[in-house]
């Protein structure tokens, strides 16, 4: 929307926030450079509700305080609002303690900018994470079996040396790495364990499912590797897990290891879709084809121009999947890609079992190569590791894998990218968008009867 441009414009905010934040506007606090790293629009397209929409965007300041000459970083989130409402959400938010940030104040309104705006580790919905971003509060918490096999310890001699932000979605969940140590017999030992902090109770049902599949790993040297699940505190809905140490798939596959690695990512897919676990949300085909039908809808609603074509993508859609025959369900991970794994000694280690429901197989598998698409790798370089998935993939499974159905999700997935990206309305938005309703649209799958290979458009 015209309306949220400037805040989606970090030059102009750069200089926005200069001029309008306490302690900045003065000029005792300078910004020299500032990123967005969150973008989230949420509108409504009922009649006479437009006015009710509302931005979510997140700054990363680097600042120096001209008094000091401190530097830092300072992690700003920001709800922009329309037509004065910003100032009645203000004056209605609750009271709770707040964290004193590095620079300037936890909590700013702007009523001019029409924005509200907390400085992390304030968050309007994590409250607890100020708690948890301080050492010493945070010490409280972490759970003492994280030192077991790690020599004697006790809670006194524990010492939280780093508090890292490894991913953080507004409003939403946070995940923090903290680097620990004590001394035993004269020896300085260190430790790193992971929490995930959650804005609602979901806390516990995702520690069943992790403790379930690190169980899992215990007893099948075929299954993915799991962090170990150390403790679930459910008053301030956090998981406490250890760490895992290796390197992110996505930056060691290349040309002379992709076979090797993606065959143990297959394999341990394969075993996670024969996995026993209970699960009681679905994600059938019509769950998918709904959810496209409301994303759809708000983009044609707003570029009316799509909708000829997009009403058509969408009648594709919904008739071919009446056409599949019966499959067997199993349990999806719901987000399965490159970057949810981890190389470790050998072994493949999958993280966040957020999103598990009951549903085609074929879904984590067309998601994990869509992905692919989206990686700065070469396009050649993205056929040969789709193939290689796909067929280690086929050949692990006791169930068919039909590129007519492998082909529908990756068209899904890719109505998902584009939506996406309208939604957080970044800049080249329209291009990016289009793009991802081209591959849509179009496919990047041929479908090849009586035939194991894969055929791909150029």
């Amino acid at each position: 929307m015209k309306s949220f441009e400037s805040f989606q414009d970090p030059d102009k905010m750069k200089r926005l926030l200069q001029g309008h934040l306490p302690g900045f506007s003065n000029g005792s606090l300078a910004i020299s450079s500032c990123k967005i790293d969150y973008l989230l629009l949420k509108r409504s397209f009922k009649e006479g509700f437009q006015q009710k929409a509302s931005l979510g965007v997140g700054y990363l300041l680097n600042v120096t305080n001209r008094l000091t000459q401190q530097h830092g970083e300072l992690k700003l989130y920001g709800k922009a609002y329309l037509g004065g409402r910003s100032k009645r959400i203000f004056n209605n938010l609750p009271s709770y303690p707040l964290s004193p940030p590095s620079f300037g104040e936890p909590l700013i309104h702007l009523p001019d900018l029409g924005m509200i705006i907390w400085a992390f580790p304030n968050d309007p919905q994590l409250r607890h994470l100020p708690e948890l971003m301080d050492l010493k509060n945070a010490q409280k918490h972490i759970p003492v079996q994280a030192c077991l096999g790690q020599g004697s310890c006790s809670s006194g001699n524990i010492q939280v040396v780093s508090a890292t932000v490894v991913r953080y979605k507004p409003e939403l969940r946070c995940t923090i790495r903290y680097d620990l140590e004590w001394e035993t017999n004269n020896t300085v030992k260190t430790f790193s364990v992971f929490a995930k902090t959650f804005a609602d109770d979901q806390s516990d049902t995702i520690y069943q499912r992790t403790e379930y599949f690190w169980e899992q790993s215990l007893n099948d040297s075929g299954e993915f590797t799991v962090a170990r699940p150390l403790s679930l505190n459910k008053t301030i809905h956090t998981i406490w897990q250890t760490a895992v140490s290796g390197r992110p798939l996505i930056e060691i596959i290349n040309r002379t290891n992709f076979q090797d690695i993606l065959n143990s990512v297959a394999k341990g897919l394969a075993r996670f879709h024969n996995s026993t676990m209970d699960i009681k949300t679905n994600s059938g085909h019509e769950d998918n084809l709904e959810e496209v039908r409301k994303r759809l809808g708000k983009i044609y609603q707003t570029v009316p121009e799509y909708q000829n074509v997009l009403q058509s993508l969408l009648a594709t859609l919904e008739d071919t999947a009446t056409q599949f025959p019966t499959f067997q369900e199993t349990l999806i991970h719901g987000d399965f890609h490159m970057e949810q794994l981890l190389l470790s000694d050998g072994k493949i280690v999958l993280f966040d079992f957020d999103d598990l429901a009951l549903g085609d197989p074929l879904q984590d598998v067309a998601d994990f190569m869509a992905q692919l698409h989206f990686y700065t790798f070469d396009p050649d370089f993205v056929i040969r590791m789709s193939r290689s998935f796909w067929q280690s993939y086929r050949d692990s499974v006791e169930w068919g894998v039909p590129t007519e159905r492998l082909d529908w999700h990756m068209r899904i997935h890719f109505i998902r990218k584009a939506c996406r990206e309208f939604l957080q309305q970044q800049p080249n938005t329209a291009s990016r968008m289009e793009h991802f309703l081209t591959l849509a649209r179009k496919g990047v799958l041929m479908e090849t009867p009586c035939s194991h290979t894969l055929s791909y458009t150029t």
